[in-house]
């Protein structure tokens, strides 16, 4: 796994007028490798966990979902994680 392409698939994604693609546009970043993927599955697994989502509010969820992404993957930016974050919010809006 190499976190750094990771890091640059999932700050590459801009089209937030369309969040729905955010995972399927980065998985499908040509240079990350098949761990990689399987990483950056694991981590949008965790940030879409339905516990972190089942709170009146929606910021509260984000909060608990960047919260649980920076005990389980620490190496994450802060930029990234917002990413995560951001675009698991739309599955649970």
């Amino acid at each position: 796994m190499n976190e750094s392409k990771i890091i640059a698939a999932v700050d590459a994604f801009t089209r937030w007028n369309r969040p729905w693609e955010f995972y399927e546009i980065t998985k499908a970043h040509v240079f990350l490798s098949n761990d990689d993927r399987a990483e950056l599955a694991e981590i949008w697994k965790e940030v879409c966990r339905a516990d972190h989502w089942m709170h009146p509010l929606l910021s509260q969820g984000a909060a608990a979902a960047d919260q649980s992404l920076t005990a389980r993957f620490p190496w994450l930016p802060s930029k990234t994680r917002a990413q995560f974050v951001n675009a698991a919010s739309y599955q649970w809006r």
